[in-house]
């Protein structure tokens, strides 16, 4: 039964997907969005409710410490190590190891560089001593995301794309429904289902880890991302597979700069932030597969993200094995 659960959330995930990632392509084109602001922004932090929620209830509604701790370093570390090298590969299968990945450098730089210096920061606050209020401390994450998103809504109503471009095909006009009110529906229908699959698959995924004996920090750090990750993962192959490259990099770019500034300031606010020996070592790991895409970020290429991938796989073969 828990094997049906699992793949039933797959399915609907992958649905939710598709649907999300047709429904922002006719809102870029109706309401004339910048790619940059739409995937970094839109895209990102709304397909990043799923591993959001994750730490928010872990620490609201029971204190489970080590599970939100591990949700809250293993969501970039999934992003920034699997979810790279698998763009990777379907690049690669695509159009081979050194094509060019045609995405915005300046983008792609500017999403690393927030998340380079809120998750560097935050890995600093974890190890330090934080006397005085809590705030104080989460309140810099705060206003470097501010200023982020900012910085992109004055780029994207500088150099946005003309509002009258052709709309893409959208399910929901099946329907009959104006296109003005199908678009924000369907990316309404898609996250619902986004949120709603991935805490199946998250349920889903506990119960088999009860099964075979992991540790909850293991888990939240590990298996519980593979699931609660799935959206950006599905929705960047999918716009990869229709060659617009800087909204399924933006999408990853954006979710880490996300999630490496507002989900540190909830655990900086809301548990005793400390890493311990096993959850620090893949958060370092992280900022560096951060570092390195931000130094490969001006000339991408399919055979340049594999390292990352490579990276993970490889810690998680060295966790089996200790477990």
């Amino acid at each position: 039964m828990t094997l049906l659960f699992l793949l039933a959330a797959l399915l609907f995930i992958l649905l939710a997907a598709l649907l999300f990632t047709e429904a922002l392509e006719a809102m870029i084109a109706l309401y004339g969005l910048h790619h940059g602001f739409a995937a970094s922004v839109l895209a990102a932090v709304a397909t990043a409710l799923p591993e959001t929620l994750v730490p928010v209830v872990a620490l609201l509604g029971g204190g489970h410490v080590a599970v939100a701790t591990g949700a809250i370093l293993g969501a970039p570390w999934m992003l920034s190590t699997l979810s790279l090298g698998l763009l990777g590969v379907v690049a690669a299968s695509q159009r081979g190891w050194w094509a060019a990945i045609d995405a915005d450098p300046w983008q792609c730089r500017r999403d690393m560089g927030v998340f380079l210096l809120g998750f560097g920061y935050a890995l600093i606050c974890s190890v330090l001593p934080l006397p005085g209020p809590r705030a104080a401390y989460a309140l810099p994450l705060l206003l470097l995301y501010g200023a982020h998103v900012r910085a992109l809504w004055k780029l994207s109503a500088s150099s946005a794309a003309p509002a009258d471009s052709p709309l893409p095909p959208l399910s929901l006009m099946r329907l009959h429904l104006p296109v003005q009110w199908a678009a924000p529906l369907q990316v309404l229908i898609a996250l619902v289902l986004l949120i709603g699959a991935s805490h199946l698959l998250v349920e889903a995924l506990e119960t088999l880890a009860l099964r075979w004996s992991i540790s909850p920090l293991l888990l939240s750090l590990l298996l519980v991302p593979v699931a609660t990750e799935l959206p950006e993962k599905l929705n960047s192959i999918i716009w990869l597979s229709k060659g617009q490259d800087s909204l399924a990099l933006g999408n990853i770019t954006g979710a880490l700069a996300f999630q490496g500034c507002l989900l540190p300031a909830l655990g900086i606010l809301a548990s005793p932030w400390r890493a311990d020996s096993s959850s620090l070592l893949p958060a370092l790991l992280t900022w560096g597969a951060g570092l390195w895409l931000w130094i490969c970020g001006g000339q991408l290429r399919p055979l340049l993200l594999l390292p990352p991938g490579l990276l993970y796989l490889g810690y998680l073969l060295a966790a089996w094995l200790n477990a």
